[in-house]
């Protein structure tokens, strides 16, 4: 999975070198501390604002409240489905790129599984 930034669709594809060619407001999801993704857009002079869900984020970000969105590669079509594809860009360049997997209890397999792995 990649954490990048949501945009507004424009023409041109969203990539970029670095994140100081970016300018503006940027939600970000709340934390108890900065992280270190969160710091890199500071220092790179975007502003952030805080909030509660990635859907908030999306608002602002439709509303035209913020510039960019920070989310991930497959929350606009599995949480929002197809109607904001065309509204929406997800940035070509990642943030982070993470694995994503689950942990189960095995005496739950039976229950989980159609057939065990």
């Amino acid at each position: 999975m990649s954490v990048g930034l949501y945009r507004l669709t424009r023409e041109n594809s969203f990539t970029y070198q670095s994140l100081d060619e970016l300018s503006g407001r940027v939600a970000v999801l709340r934390t108890k501390t900065i992280s270190a993704e969160n710091r890199a857009l500071q220092k790179a002079g975007l502003k952030l604002i805080f909030v509660e869900t990635v859907k908030q984020g999306v608002s602002l970000l439709l509303e035209g409240r913020v510039e960019y969105s920070i989310g991930d590669n497959t929350t606009l079509t599995t949480k929002f489905g197809r109607k904001l594809s065309n509204k929406i860009q997800f940035s070509n360049t990642p943030m982070l790129k993470v694995q994503v997997g689950i942990f189960y209890n095995l005496a739950c397999e039976r229950k989980l599984f159609k057939q065990t792995p």
